[in-house]
């Protein structure tokens, strides 16, 4: 008789399962709604205007970010490019919040991720010009809170990211729910790790090393960082939006299951968080950060990006910054007019490990080349990853004087594909005229 009871106690126990199942794959359906389904309809608000030479270049960038806006299903972009010492191009598409539409702007602050360690290690060259930071310099003798080890760990390693140390900001970073009123403070959380390398010996890209770096920074200034960077990049450098994230500014969104409840019962027509038709023009200080609901993907839906302290990852991640202040700042630093031109060099010359391989970065840079019309074109500059994907890229072209900057309110944009493809469309033009 149990024997013949077994089937429907069996159909019990799947049954909630089965309900999860149902309602996971209800909100997979219409969470996948796309944000900008009619690519017509995208609002786009262009605050600089390219000059004739770039008009036809900024155009085919302009088709390729509503292209790459739509098919990864992003909320909004900023795209900046600059040739020579000026902004040539400045644009925002998308929606910098779903819910209210409110237009991204140019002038609209993106989280930057680990883009911040370009603007940091502008940082360190300016106190290395004044021999006050030493690139062989040991770990320990410049951060007093990083303890000794064997053999050393140098301010070079840290920059490189071969000091050994592990990545630190995928999706469960240890810091983001910490908050740190100077770069020193995070050391305590992490220093006592073990090590994946003893220094100089492999390649791990680590926020943590630039965690350390930055507390050299400030050990050097003896001044905040933010401050001294305020100070000392971003105002000379005409950098008016670029500062430290404000913190977590929680939402009833912020949580996706309270967010999946609402689009399934409480109002099944704002699907993805859209709100009522139509974009508002009202002023956003800063873009409301998404996540990918499903599978670090957008495509599958978003939700508001939960709460995170940055401050604790200081110059690694705590920047935000607009388009056309990064490209400001890369075509800043590569005129002079922030470091000497040997200073640049040093920073963007790619290191090489103990065994001579070259790592492909240098202090605090991403250097590489990429064929362009037929010709190999050298690029420096850095992706901006925040829990765990791409939201910002910045590259510098040195010969061509191109600088390019893309930025997204979204993790896992990929932004340094757009970026790539944004400055082909440029570099073909400077190129063409450099016959």
């Amino acid at each position: 008789m149990a024997a013949r009871r077994a089937p429907g106690c069996l159909w019990l126990l799947l049954l909630p399962p089965g309900a999860l199942l149902i309602v996971v794959a209800a909100g997979i359906w219409i969470s996948s709604a796309p944000v900008h389904p009619d690519r017509i309809g995208i609002p786009m608000t262009i605050s600089v205007a390219p000059p004739p030479r770039w008009e036809a270049a900024a155009e085919r960038a302009r088709r390729a970010a509503l292209a790459h806006l739509a098919d990864e299903n992003l909320p909004g972009l900023s795209v900046a490019v600059g040739v020579g010492d000026r902004v040539v191009w400045a644009e925002g598409f998308g929606y910098a919040d779903t819910r209210t539409r409110t237009r991204v702007t140019p002038d609209v602050r993106f989280r930057i991720g680990t883009a911040s360690i370009a603007l940091t290690s502008a940082a360190a060259g300016l106190l290395m010009e004044q021999d006050r930071l030493h690139l062989d310099g040991e770990a320990h003798a410049l951060v007093p809170g990083f303890p000794p080890r064997t053999p050393p760990v140098t301010l070079r390693d840290l920059m490189a990211h071969t000091a050994g140390l592990e990545h630190g900001v995928g999706d469960e970073g240890p810091l983001f729910t910490q908050h740190c009123e100077g770069a020193a403070e995070a050391l305590q959380h992490f220093v006592r790790w073990p090590v994946l390398s003893e220094p100089g010996t492999e390649f791990h890209f680590s926020a943590l090393g630039w965690i350390v770096a930055s507390a050299a920074v400030e050990a050097a200034a003896q001044r905040p960082l933010i401050e001294f960077m305020q100070e000392r990049v971003f105002q000379p450098l005409g950098m008016t939006q670029t500062g430290a994230d404000e913190g977590p500014l929680e939402r009833d969104d912020d949580f996706p299951l309270f967010n999946l409840f609402r689009e399934l019962v409480l109002d099944p027509r704002t699907k993805s968080g859209m709100g009522p038709a139509g974009a508002n023009m009202a002023p956003l200080r800063q873009a409301t950060a998404y996540f990918p609901r499903f599978i670090e993907n957008p495509r599958h839906g978003m939700h508001v990006m939960r709460p995170l302290d940055l401050s604790c990852y200081s110059g690694a991640s705590v920047f935000v910054s607009t388009a056309p202040d990064l490209v400001k700042f890369a075509l800043g630093v590569q005129k002079g007019k922030l470091l000497k031109p040997a200073t640049v060099e040093t920073l963007q010359t790619p290191q090489r490990l103990a065994s001579g391989r070259e790592t492909g970065y240098g202090l605090g840079w991403e250097t590489g080349e990429s064929a362009v019309g037929g010709r190999r074109v050298r690029s420096a500059g850095h992706s901006g990853v925040l829990l765990g994907g791409d939201v910002a890229d910045l590259r510098i072209y040195p010969e061509q004087g191109v600088a390019v900057a893309v930025l997204a309110n979204i993790s896992h944009a990929k932004t340094r594909r757009l970026g790539e493809r944004i400055a082909a469309e440029f570099l073909k033009e400077a190129l063409g005229g450099q016959r």
